[in-house]
């Protein structure tokens, strides 16, 4: 399993096939992808101690699928009407945390 970085070609290719394949279904891509980063935020909460978020050991998953998330909501494949409670918590709870570049 390959976690890609932020600036990463195999995380370009990546981006470009959510893209692709969002742009044939894109409410269930969006919505797959929401919450499974809903999850993975769940898990940050669980039993750590953890000062930031961002030292978590889920924080990589949570970036890519961030990034995502950013790059659906440029092609207006996101859905926003759909999925606007669980993207302002994602936002809320991700707000001032990791690599600038998401």
């Amino acid at each position: 399993y390959h976690q890609p970085n932020v600036n990463d070609v195999v995380s370009d290719s990546l981006d470009d096939i959510i893209a692709s394949v969002a742009a044939v279904n894109a409410s269930l891509v969006a919505g797959k992808i929401i919450t499974r980063l809903l999850t993975r935020l769940d898990e940050t909460s669980e039993g750590n101690n953890i000062e930031r978020i961002e030292k978590h050991p889920s924080w990589k998953e949570i970036e890519v699928m961030l990034r995502w998330l950013v790059i659906l909501s440029f092609d207006n494949l996101l859905c926003v009407e759909s999925y606007l409670p669980e993207l302002l918590h994602v936002i809320l709870m991700s707000f001032f945390t990791g690599d600038s570049l998401i």
